[in-house]
């Protein structure tokens, strides 16, 4: 990256990360509620170096009981296999979970499995299941939801 005017690459990967992948208006206050409540988990198809580095710099490793990146496990959405691996690695059943994702593909795969499922839906795409705009509603959503569940849920 010398060679166009930029002499340290690690900074530059660091505030292109800072600026343009953003944490949410409104999780933090979501996360503080819930995941005290239910046990939250990252699926993520992304870098392992850039995963760890985000959510260290958003300061919000704690709210995830587990993190599971796509490059670390060799896996990535909407492959069924990741789901599957999740499922195994929580030790869970898929009724036990909700899974949130912002694109369709990735739903649809979950529920092929039976995992209950929500679009996070910021570009206001047209979907027949279940979307949410923002984390105000997510929570309303997930307290309906969760009433049904039995034994310990994951998110």
């Amino acid at each position: 990256m010398s060679y166009i005017g930029y002499t340290c690459p690690q900074a530059v990967k660091e505030e292109y990360l800072k600026s343009y992948l953003t944490l949410d208006e409104g999780f933090r206050k979501f996360a503080e509620k819930y995941s005290k409540k239910y046990a939250f988990c990252l699926l993520s198809n992304d870098v392992l170096e850039w995963s760890e580095f985000l959510t260290g710099y958003h300061r919000i490793n704690h709210y995830f009981m587990d993190k599971i990146v796509s490059e670390e496990v060799h896996m990535r959405k909407p492959d069924k296999e990741i789901f599957i691996y999740s499922l195994k690695r929580l030790g869970c059943n898929p009724e036990q979970c909700i899974f949130i994702d912002n694109s369709i593909k990735n739903l649809l795969v979950a529920e092929e499995l039976g995992i209950q499922t929500i679009l996070f839906n910021r570009d206001g795409v047209e979907y027949e299941g279940r979307s949410v705009e923002g984390f105000d509603t997510l929570g309303r959503m997930l307290e309906c939801m969760w009433k049904n569940l039995e034994g310990e849920n994951y998110v």
